[in-house]
């Protein structure tokens, strides 16, 4: 009974993540909240994971995820004058200091301290979701996926409505937004278009267990070959030129997912490869005869001058500062006051600029070779979790666990740290959580799950 509500609970959290956790923008209010609503759960998941330790497999996981939270730690440290002043990059703040006759006091790695502050708390709520999924059994953690796929649907219908009532819908839920094209749930019309292909993985997962059962689910695989359609519409609704390539990738990677399940291969076993073919020629037909309407305004965009565009002079100008504050960063959080201090006449724009675009180089940015550091053992363990998974052949039975989904999690997690080379939709909470979520499903689920461990 208490696993069945702790599931429940991490469930009922994302779906609040997935909702209000659409923005990055410091003065929006909803990821703190976030943020602190996930400390019951992280408590939770802590709680029952006592007297258990940890299997071979997640240790390095463990250690990655407090790497995450001592880089800023350590960067919230206050260090005696003499030596936070001879840090890289702190000249200036010194002069500043000098010439307001005021003397250099004890201060922190981070140029701004409350930022940083508000930088870990927002990592609280992936933190809470991952190790919740080292405690939810397969029912559990399959419930998390079907509610993003719930999600996804209502995004795709909020976002039809945010299109067709324009600048003006009462249905876009953020001030500072983007009028036009659709948003969903989201500030940013790139974070929807995130969500719309990390849809992809997941549909496909649902679809290849459906054709797995006995006797199949077809009815179930058609309506997971509809919702990837309509992940498609979506990403083509919110114009973004990253999300349409990357949809392109997600389809390719669901096409290698279904392959390597072996429902395809020798004829697709009789009527279960039937049915996902006949399923996939109705996708590529739909898509066929809607695509060049659906397109129109991402081809449009497509054609824009890259004049236009505050991403390669974002990133110029990030480059800079990475270098001039190497190697302890400046601090989680404080990338707009750095950007400024390092904007010239030249290249400032008539734009406001909260993130460099490029967010593996506002990591570097910010936090130094120790950032670099944690971000190399993540890949790392990525690299190594993916291989495991598309190596291994594993049919898509749900009740082995940790193959055909750990496949739909490597594509999540390569979809998105691919996007955040031109966006940053890992700054929001709701992304941040699908991402922590898709790191738990690398993980096939802990042997030790018993309600009898839960007082």
């Amino acid at each position: 009974m208490t696993s069945r509500l702790f599931s429940f609970a991490s469930a009922g959290f994302l779906l609040l993540a997935l909702l209000v956790g659409g923005a990055s923008r410091e003065e929006v209010i909803a990821p703190d909240i976030v943020g602190l609503l996930a400390l019951p759960l992280l408590g939770w998941a802590i709680w029952r994971l006592r007297d258990r330790p940890p299997e071979q497999s997640e240790r390095f996981a463990f250690a990655i995820l407090a790497g995450c939270f001592l880089v800023g730690l350590v960067q919230l440290i206050p260090l005696p004058p003499g030596l936070w002043t001879a840090l890289p990059g702190r000249g200036p703040i010194v002069a500043d200091l000098a010439a307001a006759g005021l003397a250099p006091g004890w201060a922190p790695i981070s140029l701004k301290p409350q930022a940083t502050v508000s930088a870990l708390l927002c990592l609280i709520p992936a933190a809470a979701l991952f190790l919740s999924l080292r405690t939810l059994d397969q029912p559990g953690r399959r419930r998390l996926v079907l509610l993003i796929l719930g999600v996804g649907i209502a995004s795709a219908v909020v976002g039809g409505l945010q299109v067709v009532g324009g600048p003006d819908s009462p249905l876009r839920f953020y001030a500072v937004t983007n009028p036009d094209p659709a948003v969903g749930f989201f500030s940013n019309r790139n974070h929807l278009a995130s969500l719309f292909v990390c849809i992809v993985p997941f549909a496909t997962l649902e679809a290849l267990e459906a054709a797995a059962r006995r006797p199949p689910g077809r009815v179930r695989v058609f309506i997971m070959l509809a919702l990837i359609l309509l992940a498609a519409a979506g990403v083509a609704m919110t114009q973004s030129r990253a999300g349409a390539l990357l949809l392109g990738l997600a389809l390719l990677g669901a096409a290698a997912m279904a392959w390597r399940s072996g429902l395809l291969s020798s004829g697709g076993r009789g009527s279960l490869g039937r049915t996902i073919l006949a399923g996939g020629v109705l996708l590529l037909a739909l898509a066929a005869i809607g695509g060049p309407v659906i397109l129109g305004g991402v081809l449009d965009r497509a054609g824009g001058s890259l004049d236009t565009e505050i991403r390669i002079p974002a990133a110029q100008i990030a480059g800079g500062a990475a270098l001039t504050y190497a190697p302890v960063g400046s601090g989680l959080g404080s990338f707009v006051p750095v950007y400024m201090m390092h904007e010239t006449p030249t290249s400032m724009q008539n734009t406001y600029v909260n993130h460099a675009h490029d967010d593996w180089l506002e990591l570097l940015v910010e936090t130094g070779l120790l950032g670099a550091a944690v971000m190399i053992a993540f890949l790392v363990w990525f690299a190594r979790a993916a291989w495991r998974a598309w190596r291994r052949h594993h049919g898509p039975d749900p009740s082995k666990g940790g193959g055909i989904a750990a496949r739909a999690a490597s594509l999540v997690i390569g979809l998105l740290l691919a996007h955040s080379l031109v966006d940053y939709p890992l700054r929001t909470p709701a992304m941040m959580c699908l991402f922590a979520l898709a790191c738990g499903l690398m993980l096939a689920p802990r042997a030790d799950i018993a309600d009898t461990a839960d007082l």
